[in-house]
């Protein structure tokens, strides 16, 4: 199970430690200054194919018994379109993304994790406060920028694979 949280930086997903008391986090970060516009296309871009799912399964479910499986085919033609026009779309935009992912493990009743933990809370924690502090105006928007700009570049940068 994965939650997320939308930010103007992007998002914070944690998965929901399942089984084996494994427990992931992931704080992803876009270049600071990214329009509002871009930030609501990569979330689109991470959300697509389930909300693509979803809707095919509603095509599914409620129109199997009249709709013959060419009808069903020509409704998978628009949906892939869309996710390949997302993607690539966004392709630019994803390789300037920063993600910092920290996971624990429970092994032998200890809670072992990676050593960016620390990175992540204090990432978070500064992305949280920046954000309290522009909505309170206790900082300027160019403040805001420059606080945004500090964790972009703490978190490591990975270039995307071709």
């Amino acid at each position: 199970m994965r939650l997320s949280t939308p930010r103007v930086w992007v998002v914070t997903e944690t998965t929901a430690p399942l089984r084996y008391g494994w427990d992931g986090k992931r704080l992803i970060v876009a270049r600071p200054g990214t329009p509002s516009v871009h930030r609501r296309l990569l979330w689109l871009d991470r959300n697509l194919p389930l909300i693509a799912g979803v809707a095919l399964l509603f095509v599914l479910l409620t129109f199997r018994p009249q709709a013959p499986s060419v009808g069903i085919i020509l409704a998978i033609i628009p949906i892939l379109a869309g996710i390949i026009a997302v993607r690539r779309s966004t392709q630019l935009l994803r390789a300037d993304l920063r993600i910092l992912t920290v996971a624990s493990v429970d092994v032998d009743n200890s809670h072992q994790g990676t050593s960016s933990r620390r990175l992540f809370r204090d990432c978070v924690e500064e992305l949280r406060n920046m954000e309290r502090d522009l909505r309170r105006n206790r900082i300027t928007p160019v403040e805001f920028e420059r606080r945004w700009h500090d964790v972009y570049e703490a978190l490591p940068s990975h270039r995307l694979r071709k």
